[in-house]
């Protein structure tokens, strides 16, 4: 399995909401002298990948290089879990993908654009979260002249994407919405000032879904550092107005809601297997306990590493290690994760 550690944080200034569980800043770029991904031919394809892998490794000896088509499936599932990969070259099946696990920075080659260049944060990301991938891009611009025009910005074979060519995202625990049935209000509302709430898609159809991406749908009229300030500022007063629907909702249901949320803690903590969708639900409810400050002993920052720990890459790889099915891995992994949250509380 290729040696990923995912208890990395990428800063510690940025302030944590139990909501947060992870967030992104994406860019497009293409490379001028080639053709676009959907009719570059195979040599030329080849040729730009080893020149970004090069120029790369000038500068980035840390660079970790991955052919997917020489992973293992549960392996390609792991990445996919971190969110290395989108679901588009993850069903390639084939293709290098480039990671710098210190910057938490991953790099699609020839996956629609020629580079897709993407930083996660376990908490909701800053400004300065930006500069990093933004000083990261700079150093490429250096080497490659970007397809771009004054008019349009960036060009991408997507035209939605063009013009800053960037994306932001972040995935929120909405349960206050959901409890009080303001979910389609609010998404309504949120979409007329250009942001997009769609819900998480990992879950089956008949799952209670509390997880909601949000993602900003702006790319011209703005710069770069105006759209991650507004995003920034619309998702804490998006949490805000979470925040205050889930405790009018608590206040009337207290009893039922601390029994959900202490009756989830102890079967996570003994329970010797359990599926995906239990444990997400359990962990949902912990979540809740911390969204209004109960007293549970655990953080939120062994929650979001729990959450991406139970998903199925993950999971499988420890179920080889120990040799047990994947029910009784995903328990030893929240088991030793919450006695090791246990000590930090």
């Amino acid at each position: 399995m290729p040696s990923i550690n995912i208890d990395n944080t990428l800063e510690t200034k940025a302030e944590i909401f139990p909501s947060v569980v992870n967030s992104s800043i994406k860019i497009y770029r293409n490379i001028e002298k080639y053709t676009f991904v959907n009719k570059i031919t195979d040599v030329d394809k080849k040729n730009l990948e080893l020149e970004i892998i090069d120029c790369l490794l000038k500068k980035y000896k840390e660079l970790k290089i991955y052919d997917l088509s020489n992973l293992k499936d549960y392996e390609k599932e792991f990445f996919l879990n971190l969110g290395y990969l989108n679901k588009t070259f993850f069903n390639s099946n084939k293709g290098y993908f480039l990671v710098l696990e210190d910057k938490k920075i991953s790099i699609l080659l020839n996956c629609n654009e020629h580079l897709t260049i993407k930083i996660i944060n376990d908490k909701l990301f800053t400004i300065d979260t930006y500069k990093i991938i933004e000083n990261f891009e700079k150093y490429l611009a250096k080497e490659f002249q970007f397809s771009a025009t004054t008019k349009y910005g960036y060009l991408t074979s997507n035209i939605k994407n063009c013009g800053l060519a960037l994306r932001t995202s972040v995935l929120l625990h909405l349960k206050g919405l959901l409890l009080n049935k303001k979910t389609e209000e609010i998404t309504n509302l949120y979409f007329q000032r250009g942001y997009i709430i769609k819900p998480w898609p990992y879950l089956s159809d008949n799952a209670i879904n509390e997880y909601y991406i949000v993602s900003s749908k702006l790319n011209f009229g703005v710069t770069e550092h105006q759209l991650i300030e507004r995003f920034i500022s619309g998702i804490d007063k998006l949490i805000d107005i979470n925040q205050k629907e889930l405790f009018s909702y608590y206040i009337s249901n207290k009893e039922e809601i601390n029994d959900n949320i202490y009756r989830s803690y102890g079967i996570l903590k003994y329970a010797s297997q359990i599926d995906y969708l239990e444990a997400i639900k359990h962990m949902s409810n912990l979540r809740t306990g911390l969204e209004l400050n109960l007293k549970i002993f655990i953080n939120i920052e062994t929650l979001n590493k729990l959450f991406l720990e139970i998903q199925n890459g993950y999971v499988k790889r420890v179920a080889k290690e120990q040799d047990i099915n994947e029910n009784k891995a995903r328990a030893l992994i929240i088991k030793n994760n919450m006695l090791e949250g246990d000590a930090d509380v």
